[in-house]
C-alpha cells in the first residue's frame, strides 16, 4: 500500500494511466501468469504429447524445467557453474 501511495505522489498522471491500461497491455506488463491461462497452455502440451505418442509409441515426455519439482540449474549449465562457484566463494 505504501508503494502504491509513493508511486501516485511521484507521477499522478502516469499512475492514473496505468490503472486504465487496455487488457492486452496489462497482459504484456504483468509479473505473474494467470492460472487459467497456464492451465490452457498445459492442456495444449498434453494434446501434443498424445499425438506424438500415437505416431511414436516409444516417445517419453521431456522434463519440464520450470516447475516446482525441478531446479533451474539442472537445465542450465551456465547457471549451475555460477552456483557452484558461489558456494565455494561463500565458504
Amino acid at each position: 500500500m505504501a508503494l502504491k501511495t509513493i508511486l501516485k505522489e511521484i507521477d499522478p498522471h502516469a499512475f492514473e494511466q496505468s490503472l486504465n491500461l487496455e487488457p492486452a497491455k496489462k497482459k504484456e506488463l504483468r509479473i505473474e501468469q494467470d492460472p487459467e491461462e497456464r492451465k490452457k497452455m498445459d492442456e495444449k502440451w498434453v494434446k501434443v504429447y498424445e499425438e506424438v505418442k500415437k505416431k511414436h509409441p516409444e516417445f517419453q515426455e521431456p522434463d519440464t524445467p520450470f516447475t516446482i519439482k525441478h531446479i533451474v540449474g539442472v537445465y542450465n549449465d551456465l547457471y549451475a557453474k555460477i552456483y557452484d562457484k558461489e558456494k565455494y566463494v561463500s565458504l
